[in-house]
C-alpha cells in the first residue's frame, strides 16, 4: 500500500497526491492517504478516482526525492509499504511523466481567449522572492488582449492595485483554491508567479502564451521546465 505526508500547501499536496497515485497506479498498490480537502477535495474536483490494489502492512519503504524515480523506472518492485514523505518538485520527474499527470485531469471544453494573471506576494512580501511589478508589466506589454483577470494572496497590495488600473485586469478573488486553477487554465495567456500552484495552472492548461521567471529558486523545485513557456529573468 502507499501512504502520504504531507507538507506545504495546496500546489505542494497535489504534487505530492499525484505522484503516489501515479506510483500506486503502475504497482497495483492500493493508496490510503485520501486528498486534502481544501473546501473542495482536489481528488473528487478533477475526477482523480480512488486506485484500490494490494495492501502490505509490513516491510515499510520511504519514498523521497533520492529514490523516487530510481523506484519509478522499474518494471516491478516489492510489495510493501510505500511512504511518500518529500516534495517530487524533481526536473527529469516532470519531462519524463508530464504528460501521465496531466492525463489523470479533464480536459478543458472552452477556451478563454483573454488573460489571467497570477501573483504571490503573501508569504514572501519581506524578502527578494516576491516577483517585481516590472515583470508582469512587461509581460502584459507583450501579449495582445482587451481584458483579463488578476488573483493573489494579498489582493489588496499596491503592486495589484497598479496593474489592475495599468492593465484594466479585474480581480480574482475566489476562497477556494482548487476552483482558481480550474478557472485560471481555462484561459488563452498566462502570466505565472513562482511556486506549485502556478506551475499547477500553466501544466493544466491548454494556453498558447505562458509567461513564467527564470531564477534561482529559493523554495520550490526545478519544475518550471516547459520548453513552449516564455521565460522572463528577474531577480
Amino acid at each position: 500500500m502507499v501512504t502520504i505526508n504531507y507538507g506545504g500547501r495546496l500546489g505542494n499536496n497535489l504534487l505530492q497526491y499525484i505522484s503516489a497515485y501515479l506510483f500506486s497506479k503502475k504497482f497495483n498498490l492500493s493508496l490510503i492517504t485520501p486528498p486534502i480537502n481544501y473546501g473542495l477535495d482536489f481528488g473528487g474536483f478533477f475526477n482523480l478516482k480512488k486506485f484500490d490494489g494490494d495492501i502490505i502492512n509490513s516491510n515499510s519503504v520511504v519514498i523521497t526525492n533520492n529514490n523516487f524515480l530510481e523506484y519509478l523506472k522499474q518494471t516491478d518492485i516489492p510489495k510493501a509499504h510505500y511512504i511518500f514523505s518529500d516534495y517530487f518538485q524533481l526536473k527529469d520527474y516532470i519531462i519524463d511523466y508530464e504528460d501521465e499527470i496531466i492525463s489523470f485531469f479533464p480536459p478543458i471544453d472552452n477556451k478563454i481567449d483573454e488573460v489571467f494573471v497570477v501573483y504571490r506576494i503573501g508569504d514572501i512580501v519581506n524578502s527578494r522572492q516576491m516577483l517585481p511589478i516590472e515583470y508582469y508589466r512587461e509581460c502584459l506589454n507583450e501579449i495582445n488582449f482587451s481584458s483579463g483577470y488578476i488573483t493573489s494572496d494579498s489582493p489588496d497590495h499596491p503592486n495589484i492595485l497598479k496593474l489592475r488600473e495599468e492593465f484594466g485586469l479585474k480581480l480574482y478573488d475566489n476562497p477556494c483554491p482548487m476552483t482558481t486553477i480550474d478557472f485560471a487554465r481555462k484561459f488563452n495567456k498566462l502570466i505565472l508567479s513562482e511556486g506549485t500552484f502556478s506551475w499547477w495552472i500553466g501544466t493544466l492548461s491548454q494556453s498558447e502564451t505562458i509567461f513564467f521567471n527564470e531564477r534561482e529558486r529559493f523554495w520550490h523545485g526545478d519544475i518550471f521546465v516547459n520548453k513552449l513557456w516564455k521565460k522572463k529573468y528577474y531577480e
